[in-house]
C-alpha cells in the first residue's frame, strides 16, 4: 500500500508497519498472547520497546533491552536512536517522551503567545481524550511518544507507542501568521496518532467502507485542536486540518467521474484500477466518515454525542466494535450517519 517499511543507519533505526511481519506471530481471533523479548543495538542508541521495559544489559559494546507485551497482534516495530526523554504522569499514566537532543529548544520553548510548549500540548491532548472518551486503555504499560526520522514521514500509531516525523519538532519558526498554522497542523498530527490509543487499540474498530478507527482519529483530533485554541486568534486554523479539508474529500468522491460510472471503472487498467480503489476508500475513512460524525453531533448536540461515543468506547474497551453494533449503540440508522 506504498507504506514505508523502514530503514536503518548509523544513528537510527526504524521498522515498522510493512516490516512488522518479522515479529507478528499467529493469533487467534480477539485473544491475546503474553510476550517476552529484546532488542541488542549498539550502546550510544536508546531502543524504544513495545509494551513496558523489563531491564537494561550492558553487553560487549551493545545494550540488551528487556521487554513484556500482552497484544492481540503483536503488529510493532523497532526504533531506535541517539534520543533525550521526557516522562511524565498525567491521570495516572505515565507519558514517554523521545525525541532529538537537538531539537529540545523547540520542543521546550515553542509557544503562540499563550505559555505552552509541546510538552504541554501533549498533555492537553491526553487529558481531553481522558476527559471526554474515557480512561487509557491499560494500567500497566505507558504511552511512549517517539520522533522519528524525516524518512518516515507523518505519522503512526501502534499498541503504546506512537511515531510522528521529526520535521514536526524541527521548524524554522518566523513569528508570522503560517507559524501558527504550520504548528496547529503539527499538533493535528500527533493528536490522530494518540487518538488511535482509544480508536484502534483501545477498541478495535472493523473497518467496513468509510467506517474505520481514522474517522474517529480525525474527528477527536479536530475536536481537541478546536478546544485547545477556543477564543484565540488560531481557532480557526482548527477548520482546515479538520472540517475544510474533509468537505474538501467529500467534493472529490461526489465528482468521481469513475464512481459514478462503475462500467468505466471496470475498464481501467487494473493497477490503475486498484490505486484509484485504495485512493477513493482513504478519502472516504478520512474525510467523509468526519463529517458523518459531525453530522450526528449536530443532530444530537455536542455534549449528547461525546457522552455517547464515551459510552461506546467503555461498553466495548478491549473488544472489536462493528459499523452495526456502533449504530446500534448510539442510536441512530445508516440513513441518518449518511454524509450528503
Amino acid at each position: 500500500g506504498g507504506a514505508v517499511a523502514g530503514y536503518i543507519c548509523k544513528d537510527s533505526i526504524y521498522l515498522l508497519e510493512q516490516s512488522n511481519w518479522i515479529f507478528r506471530p499467529l493469533t487467534g481471533y480477539n485473544k491475546t498472547i503474553d510476550i517476552e523479548g529484546f532488542y541488542s543495538a549498539p550502546a550510544d542508541l536508546c531502543v524504544i520497546t513495545p509494551g513496558k521495559s523489563t531491564n537494561i544489559e550492558d553487553k560487549d559494546g551493545y545494550k540488551i533491552w528487556n521487554f513484556k507485551f500482552k497484544s492481540k497482534d503483536m503488529s510493532i516495530g523497532a526504533f531506535a536512536a541517539k534520543y533525550k526523554k521526557s516522562k511524565f504522569n498525567v491521570k495516572g499514566t505515565e507519558i514517554e517522551f523521545y525525541y532529538s537532543p537537538n531539537h529540545e529548544n523547540y520542543i521546550k520553548n515553542n509557544s503562540l503567545g499563550n505559555g505552552k510548549n509541546i510538552e504541554d500540548y501533549i498533555k492537553n491532548m491526553f487529558e481531553y481524550y481522558s476527559a471526554n472518551i474515557g480512561d487509557y486503555y491499560s494500567k500497566e504499560y505507558p504511552l511512549k511518544i517517539v520522533e522519528t526520522s524525516i524518512y518516515k514521514t507523518g505519522g503512526h500509531s501502534s499498541e503504546n507507542v506512537i511515531t510522528f516525523s521529526e520535521y514536526m519538532v524541527n521548524r524554522q519558526l518566523k513569528n508570522d501568521p503560517m507559524d501558527a498554522d504550520m504548528l496547529i497542523h503539527d499538533l493535528s498530527v500527533i493528536a490522530h496518532e494518540m487518538s488511535h490509543q482509544w480508536w484502534g487499540t483501545g477498541v478495535n474498530i472493523t473497518a467496513d467502507g468509510s467506517f474505520s478507527s481514522e474517522g474517529f482519529a480525525e474527528y477527536f483530533s479536530y475536536k481537541y485542536i478546536k478546544n485547545e485554541f477556543k477564543n484565540s486568534p488560531f481557532e480557526n486554523f482548527a477548520d482546515s486540518e479538520g472540517l475544510d479539508l474533509w468537505q474538501q474529500q467529500a467534493d472529490n468522491l461526489r465528482k468521481s467521474y469513475y464512481l459514478k460510472s462503475a462500467e468505466n471503472l471496470e475498464k481501467l487498467n487494473k493497477d490503475y484500477k486498484k490505486q484509484f480503489e485504495l485512493e477513493s476508500i482513504k478519502m472516504q475513512r478520512y474525510g467523509l466518515m468526519p463529517l458523518e460524525l459531525m453530522n450526528i453531533e449536530e443532530l444530537k448536540g455536542e455534549e449528547t454525542f461525546l457522552n455517547n461515543l464515551s459510552n461506546v468506547y467503555k461498553n466495548n474497551l478491549s473488544k472489536n466494535l462493528t459499523y452495526e453494533e456502533f449504530l446500534k449503540e448510539i442510536g441512530v440508522s445508516k440513513e441518518e450517519f449518511s454524509y450528503d
